[in-house]
């Protein structure tokens, strides 16, 4: 029978799992996203894809511009009357997401 371990391992054994899935994340999503480019490249040729992606790049890094200058003006406004902008953090936060992965 084995000893009671504590509930200290069973938080160290659960982060280590967590951090065993984000490091699989931070692999596997790269690999099928390169896959996949390299499919796209194959259908409709190497230039064209290299257009695609600058073209999303591009509308994306204006699209998460364009709403996280729509989020911040809250921000400004709730800054002025000491509250906390929860709400605005919740709709801002995708938007900072998406500006990093475009």
């Amino acid at each position: 029978m084995a000893a009671f371990e504590g509930p200290q391992a069973f938080r160290e054994r659960e982060a280590m799992a967590l951090v065993r899935l984000l490091v699989l994340l931070f692999v596997l999503v790269p690999v099928i996203e390169l896959w996949g480019l390299i499919q796209v490249g194959r259908w409709i040729g190497a230039w064209p894809t290299v257009l695609l992606v600058l073209a999303t790049g591009l509308i994306g890094a204006y699209l998460a511009r364009a709403q996280g200058g729509a989020s911040g003006g809250g921000r400004r406004r709730s800054s002025r009357t000491a509250s906390f902008p929860v709400r605005r953090f919740w709709t801002a936060w995708p938007c900072l997401l998406a500006a990093c992965c475009s």
